[in-house]
């Protein structure tokens, strides 16, 4: 790593921006809190802290491993406040919380990018990205599936026979049926 340069870090914070707007395009395509700017900034600076920590060490002689780990470690802490803001309880339901995780794996990504490990970086980012699409296709199924069944903020279930609690089942007071 002693002939890291500049150069070299750039392209590692260009590869995790490219690779943190493709998991908020998902996002912002959700219309969700934190889309594209977020998540491009997110992987941006922490491939950018991450790089130019380990390219001042090489640069000062310094052992860069304690110190890149550090950095890491704060860009975890502070990442995870940046998520815990996007998390929202309104009538008893819990939001942000895929937001929060993409903003946090976004941080992940971009600090491996920032080490140098691109092709890593780019290989998670593209699973996540799909199974954030996918998963949030398929959990929108299973509400809309589900829809009906459970009452909000309620634990019980409807009976077989369709009817709700305290409302009489379908047919009943029918003098046909």
């Amino acid at each position: 790593m002693d002939d890291l340069t500049q150069w070299d870090v750039l392209v590692r914070v260009l590869v995790a921006g490219g690779l943190g707007a493709l998991i908020g395009l998902e996002r912002e395509r959700t219309r969700r809190a934190a889309g594209v700017r977020t998540h491009t900034l997110v992987a941006v600076g922490s491939a950018l802290l991450t790089g130019s920590t380990i390219l001042y060490m090489s640069e000062h002689g310094g052992a860069g491993a304690g110190e890149a780990v550090r950095i890491a470690a704060g860009i975890v802490t502070g990442v995870g406040f940046i998520g815990a803001g996007t998390i929202i309880t309104s009538r008893g339901r819990v939001r942000g919380l895929t937001t929060a995780a993409t903003v946090w794996v976004t941080a992940g990504i971009g600090i491996t990018a920032g080490y140098g490990y691109l092709l890593l970086a780019a290989l998670v980012a593209g699973p996540v990205t799909v199974a954030v699409l996918l998963l949030g296709i398929g959990e929108k199924r299973l509400e809309t599936s589900l829809e009906g069944f459970y009452e909000p903020g309620k634990e019980e279930q409807r009976p077989r026979d369709g009817s709700r609690p305290g409302r009489e089942p379908p047919g009943a007071g029918d003098p046909s049926g």
